[in-house]
């Protein structure tokens, strides 16, 4: 759920920006979450294109990557992020887009989404 409640705030932010799609760093099989089960229910609610550019690469090539790029040292500041205050103790690794759905109306969506764009900061590089 948390999943699709970030792609959603990314898909405001992209129409926001001008952004034609969005791009994630997720990589199949990566951590529980990201199985193709639950990147196809995450992604079922998304509107633009989902570019997974990292999808194959294992690990090590990611770290890469990241350090090529600069991101590498940000991504290892030690902080209390999303994924760590909301992951669950038994992540679901074969969700489906109905299970999620359901799941879902017993949340106001647009609302949190909205809340999440308020609280938004800009950090230029």
């Amino acid at each position: 759920l948390y999943r699709r409640l970030m792609l959603r705030v990314a898909e405001r932010i992209a129409a926001l920006t001008g952004a034609l799609a969005v791009v994630t760093g997720e990589s199949l099989g990566q951590v529980a979450s990201q199985t193709l089960e639950n990147l196809h229910a995450v992604g079922s609610i998304a509107t633009l294109p989902l570019l997974r550019p990292l999808i194959g690469a294992d690990k090590t090539e990611i770290i890469a990557e990241a350090e090529r790029i600069g991101t590498y040292e940000i991504s290892t500041e030690s902080h209390q992020d999303c994924c760590t205050l909301f992951e669950p103790r038994n992540p679901a690794t074969r969700s489906s887009v109905a299970a999620l759905d359901d799941a879902e109306t017993g949340y106001d969506i647009d609302a949190m989404v909205d809340d999440c764009l308020a609280r938004v900061t800009k950090h230029d590089a």
